[in-house]
């Protein structure tokens, strides 16, 4: 890769998360780690992305409002990381691929820390498979050495059966259809949690106003695009767009997250700290 996978800063950081966790310094996100938690014994109203198997419901009856048990955290477990890895993660430049691979690490790094078994799933074969303390260090080669992204989306069907209990964190680009999420809502029962974290790269947030002519890197013709003046009904329809893609990923059973992906250069702990502001790690 053209810069610095995994700097030095990036481990810096990554063990202030890691002291954060055991120290339980999140009072400002009390439900951010959805993927290491089980319902407990405290209630709260439902909110959306909440699985319907959390609900408590004499708890709702007496209240007259849906609630949900709250979330305590766990230790053990396996977690299942997928890493989306189609072509439109790297459409003109590497910083969705290098986050993607970042945002991995520290997600594995994490849970091995806490005991729990982590799968990773990069293709459509076997995932690698990680588990104790020890083997931290062993999820740096596996992700330093995986192949460019390319091809069309493809379906994970994690053939394997997950442990009870098992998490599921999948970690892709925006542009995943309602359709191409409907086979996931077979899948998500399984699994205790379930997160989905979008990375936008910012000229996909806020492209350039500039005529430009767009090649699909998934296949297509080019498509030549002028918004000096459709500027803000473009931002109506980019945004119309992940509405419906956070739609259909709740239907399926998945809690949607986004995380813009900066410029892949000195932005290794920011991203760390970015994830952790918006409930990604």
């Amino acid at each position: 890769m053209t810069s610095e996978l995994f700097p030095s800063e990036f481990f810096d950081e990554l063990a202030r998360q890691g002291a954060r966790r055991k120290m339980g310094m999140m009072g400002e996100r009390p439900d951010a780690h959805r993927g290491d938690q089980v319902p407990g014994f405290e209630r709260r109203r439902w909110q959306l992305g909440d699985s319907k198997r959390n609900v408590d419901w004499r708890a709702t009856a007496r209240t007259g409002h849906p609630m949900v048990r709250g979330l305590e955290r766990e230790r053990g477990g396996q977690l299942c990381l997928v890493m989306d890895r189609s072509a439109s993660m790297a459409p003109a430049s590497e910083d969705r691929d290098i986050a993607q691979r970042r945002l991995t690490l520290a997600l594995a790094w994490l849970a091995l820390e806490q005991g729990t078994r982590v799968l990773i799933f990069s293709d459509a074969t076997q995932p690698a498979r990680f588990s104790g303390w020890s083997r931290r260090a062993a999820v740096l080669p596996f992700l330093k050495n995986l192949c460019s992204p390319s091809g069309s989306d493809v379906f994970q069907s994690l053939k394997h059966r997950p442990e009870s209990g098992s998490r599921l964190h999948v970690l892709s680009d925006p542009w995943c259809t309602a359709d191409a999420l409907q086979p996931w809502a077979a899948l998500t029962p399984a699994f205790q949690q379930c997160q989905w974290t979008s990375l936008i790269l910012p000229e996909e947030n806020a492209p350039p106003k500039k005529p430009m002519q767009l090649h699909p890197v998934e296949g297509g013709h080019p498509i030549y695009v002028n918004l000096a003046d459709q500027y803000p009904k473009f931002q109506e329809s980019w945004q119309a767009f992940r509405a419906t893609q956070r739609d259909a990923l709740v239907h399926a059973g998945l809690h949607p997250q986004e995380l813009i992906c900066e410029a892949s250069k000195g932005d290794a702990a920011n991203l760390l700290r970015r994830a952790a502001r918006h409930a990604v790690l």
